[in-house]
Parts: structure tokens; sequence; C-alpha cells
């Protein structure tokens, strides 16, 4: 079974299509690596998506930070985001903001992340 990683990072401070772009780009990195994501940064997509309100989004993500093995961090501001990471490192949950070091604590067999590991 694939281990489960929370991906946490802006979506409202900065550039939003960047944002998106960046969450993206992470998702499909660690998907090609044998992770199992979960991106809320998908939830930029979902029409009215802004009429839902912040705490509600936070509600909405603690359940599955309960629920992954990892939580990995973005770069780039986000009052949401420090919340997540926050409430991973209350209940136990590792926060890694570097592939490197996820790899390392959370092998996982594919070829690509054999790959990407040994590119430095």
């Amino acid at each position: 079974m694939r281990p489960r990683i929370y991906l946490s990072g802006p979506i409202t401070k900065g550039d939003r299509q960047r944002n998106f772009d960046q969450a993206a780009a992470m998702m499909h990195t660690l998907i090609a690596c044998g992770y199992a994501v979960m991106n809320p940064m998908l939830s930029m997509a979902l029409p009215a998506s802004d009429a839902i309100d912040h705490a509600t989004w936070i509600e909405n993500d603690l359940p599955w930070i309960n629920a992954a093995e990892a939580v990995y961090r973005l770069p780039g501001e986000s009052v949401g985001a420090d919340m997540e990471c926050d409430y991973a490192d209350a209940h136990g949950i590792p926060v890694y903001d570097s592939l490197a070091v996820l790899w390392a604590m959370l092998p996982t067999d594919t070829i690509a992340h054999k790959e990407a590991s040994h590119e430095g």
C-alpha cells in the first residue's frame, strides 16, 4: 500500500495559479514516486470554492492529515498551511519540506523513487 502524504501549501496568498501549479507538480512527482497524495489545492478548481470560509476548509482538511503518514509542506506563506503543519506536529505526524528527507523516512520501491533519490 502506498504511504499517504498530505500536501500543505498556499492557496489564496500570492499568485493563485502559481500555487495551484506548484501543488499539481508536487502531486505528480509524489504519485510517480509511489505515494498516495491528498492535495487540498485541487479545491481551487471547485465551483464556488470561495463561498466556503477558511475555518470550514481547515475543519475539512484535518481528518485527512490524521489519515496521513506525513505532511509535505510546499513553499510559500500560508496561515492555513501553518495551521495544518502545527496540527500535524501536535499529533505526531511528521512534516517534511524536502523530498530527500521524505524519501529517507518513508521509502517506496518504485523505479522513479530510486532514480530521483540518486539525483542529489
